[in-house]
């Protein structure tokens, strides 16, 4: 966070350079409004974007971590605002070391509000109106939607509908480590659940990174979207030769974690040997 700090410090010295230098004819709206709200800021005691110690700076969500709260949020909304994504929401907060959205905190703030006024005669969690039977079927419910948009994007890859509930099913039980889903069962979430298209280009790339290959061109090729139909072929053989090659045992946690890596190791084998072209700015076309 304190390379971030000076990089901010370093931005604003150099408009205040060039603006002062006659380098730039005119001062740029958005700055001069930024500015102006870091002076009220300042002027009222509040935590100012610029001059923030480290600690404040790690408390403060940035753009990817507000959007992956407003995943969360729409996922709040659209399971009748169930509290379990609320406690998934703070999880997440946690995680990443900021702090709740404002939806969030406004629904910890009514509910502690209810378990005072009502003198401890009514509890945080039924206040807040969870069980761990709603965290449960949250969970689930998320579970059933992701397996439906793998099997989404591996037909838009261009894979055969049996071919993408196979590699849905594996993706689930060894990359998450879910239960094993029938085919029909998978079917049937496709066909009624499908709403999205990044399945697989995020629990890849999460394996990917977990195993050490965040710096390999081939993590940052397989987004790409001709290549997508060649990295999900590679990861379904790969699959399958982990499973040949590491039969079932009656631990599936142990089974997990012998057949994964094989898994990440063999497609970025597969991959390496058709890298993609770059351009000439040396982006991957």
């Amino acid at each position: 966070m304190r390379s971030e700090h000076r990089k901010y410090l370093s931005a604003l010295h150099k408009v205040g350079h060039d603006y002062s230098n006659q380098v730039l004819g005119e001062f740029p709206p958005g700055v001069a409004r930024w500015l102006a709200q870091e002076a009220e800021n300042v002027c009222n005691g509040l935590p100012s974007q610029v001059l923030k110690s480290p600690d404040e700076c790690v408390q403060t969500a940035n753009v990817f971590h507000e959007n992956q709260f407003d995943h969360l949020r729409q996922e709040w909304e659209g399971q009748d605002k169930t509290p379990a994504l609320v406690m998934q929401t703070l999880s997440k907060a946690k995680d990443l070391g900021v702090l709740p959205p404002d939806w969030v905190l406004r629904l910890l703030i009514d509910t502690g509000s209810k378990v005072y006024e009502s003198d401890g005669d009514v509890g945080f969690d039924e206040a807040l109106g969870l069980t761990p039977k709603k965290i449960k079927e949250a969970r689930t419910a998320q579970a059933n939607v992701w397996v439906a948009n793998l099997v989404a994007e591996a037909l838009d890859a261009g894979l055969s509908s049996p071919e993408a509930r196979e590699l849905a099913i594996f993706e689930a039980e060894l990359v998450y480590g879910w239960r094993q889903y029938a085919p029909a069962t998978v079917q049937k979430y496709y066909e009624k659940l499908a709403d999205e298209r990044d399945g697989f280009g995020r629990s890849f790339m999460y394996s990917l990174g977990r195993y050490g290959f965040g710096s390999d061109n081939v993590y940052h090729s397989i987004r790409l979207p001709l290549w997508r139909r060649k990295v999900l072929k590679a990861r379904l053989e790969a699959y399958r030769d982990a499973v040949e090659l590491y039969p079932d045992t009656c631990d599936s946690k142990l089974d997990r974690a012998r057949r994964l890596p094989h898994v990440v190791e063999k497609t970025v084998a597969a991959l390496r040997r058709h890298v993609p072209l770059k351009d000439q700015f040396g982006s991957f076309v």
